[in-house]
């Protein structure tokens, strides 16, 4: 058991202009919310290959959430706050492999399916959203002689449920090269 309490961010009445289409607003009567967890793993390391397998669970009460809605002097504004949900239960499984098949090279490749329920009171109305969801990252790391190193890494995450709906889904690739110079 967790207490997540609110950042400032959240809390604080303050209007923040970001964009032109809307702002957004602290709540200062966020409760902390309070995140119960549990997860049974298993973790097979042999010469060469590690894999870590969880299936996990967590309950929150009084989860966080951001939600939308439109300004009552000029609808063409949206205004994003923070409310606690008065539940959000997810569960799932991950799945991890790091792989070294020949010196200096790393592959570790990371897997999570999830299924999310949050269910919240959002101006007076009852809303509760369900989804499946997952998560797919990996990373390719190499070392090179005198000092270098390369490392491909990516991920996707596909939308997540969230009070009024869901999220966009997410990803990116990126590439580095690396130089040691030891102590200078």
């Amino acid at each position: 058991r967790q207490v997540q309490r609110p950042n400032f961010r959240q809390i604080a009445p303050f209007i923040s202009n970001s964009t032109p289409f809307g702002y957004s607003v602290g709540n200062p009567t966020l409760q902390p919310e309070y995140q119960n967890k549990a997860e049974l793993n298993y973790d097979l390391t042999i010469p060469k290959l590690t894999w870590l397998s969880s299936i996990y669970g967590s309950y929150n009460q009084f989860d966080i959430t951001q939600y939308s809605y439109q300004d009552t002097l000029n609808p063409q504004l949206i205004i994003s706050s923070f409310t606690n949900a008065n539940a959000q239960w997810r569960y799932g499984w991950e799945n991890t492999f790091k792989i070294s098949p020949v010196k200096g090279l790393d592959i570790t490749a990371d897997g999570n399916v999830f299924y999310t329920t949050v269910q919240a009171n959002v101006q007076g109305l009852p809303v509760t959203t369900s989804m499946y969801s997952y998560v797919i990252k990996g990373i390719i790391s190499y070392k090179f002689p005198l000092g270098f190193a390369a490392q491909v890494n990516g991920s996707d995450e596909s939308p997540r449920a969230i009070i009024q709906g869901h999220t966009l889904p997410v990803y990116y690739f990126d590439v580095s090269l690396r130089k040691d110079f030891g102590s200078a």
